[in-house]
């Protein structure tokens, strides 16, 4: 039982499985049994405990955006991010930089075939992107948000969402990038910006996963 904040969250997991080429983790997390739950223990521990009264051997893995005071029994294995949510290990001047140059590779081959087209959008699209980010690092600065690469910074509302209506305005487009597809910028990042807790955290996963089939140890 993987118990997460969000969907997003799970859609960030798998994406990272994917670019990192873990295939235990691509594994469970390719159907897994989850439920969300907001970050609030107290729904886990309602809906876990009602699941083991019908299968007492369920095993829990918790991974929500900070530490809960009150932990929950020894069939949970319990983690939480260092960073403040898991959007932070996206956040990358780099990968924002990729994304923008990625897209625009993709729509002008489709469009104008030529090498041509590929690199004058890909130069727009780059600078519309890389003015964005600074306007928006300028505002959190001045409204007292933090940097968008600190690592207690809610990047998902304070950054990343305001940066794609700016980019995209700037653009001329309407907003292609909210915050359902945020997982996306996972293989945009370089992998030297690729925090070891990703890899952590999804060999936790696989190693729930495993002890948790039909048959195995507890």
């Amino acid at each position: 039982m993987l118990y997460l904040e969000g969907s997003t969250d799970l859609a960030i997991l798998q994406a990272f499985a994917r670019r990192l080429g873990h295939a235990d983790a691509e594994r469970a997390l390719d159907q897994p049994f989850v439920h969300y739950v907001g970050n609030q223990m107290r729904t886990v521990r309602s809906h876990y405990h009602g699941l083991r009264e019908a299968l007492p051997m369920l095993r829990a893995m918790v991974i929500l955006d900070e530490l809960a005071a009150d932990r929950p029994d020894d069939h949970f294995e319990f983690l939480a991010w260092n960073r403040r949510e898991i959007e932070n290990y996206l956040c990358s001047r780099a990968a924002l930089e990729s994304y923008a140059a990625a897209t625009a590779e993709a729509r002008i081959r489709s469009e104008h075939p030529g090498p041509m087209f590929v690199e004058t959008e890909i130069n727009r699209r780059t600078a519309a992107m890389t003015e964005a980010i600074d306007e928006i690092e300028r505002a959190m600065a001045t409204l007292g948000k933090g940097s968008p690469w600190g690592a207690d910074t809610k990047v998902s509302d304070d950054f990343l969402t305001p940066l794609f209506d700016a980019y995209y305005k700037r653009l001329g487009l309407p907003n292609l990038m909210r915050k359902t597809n945020f997982h996306v910028l996972a293989d945009h990042i370089p992998d030297n910006e690729i925090d070891p807790e990703i890899t952590e955290k999804l060999d936790a996963i696989a190693r729930t996963a495993a002890v948790a089939r039909p048959g195995a140890s507890r």
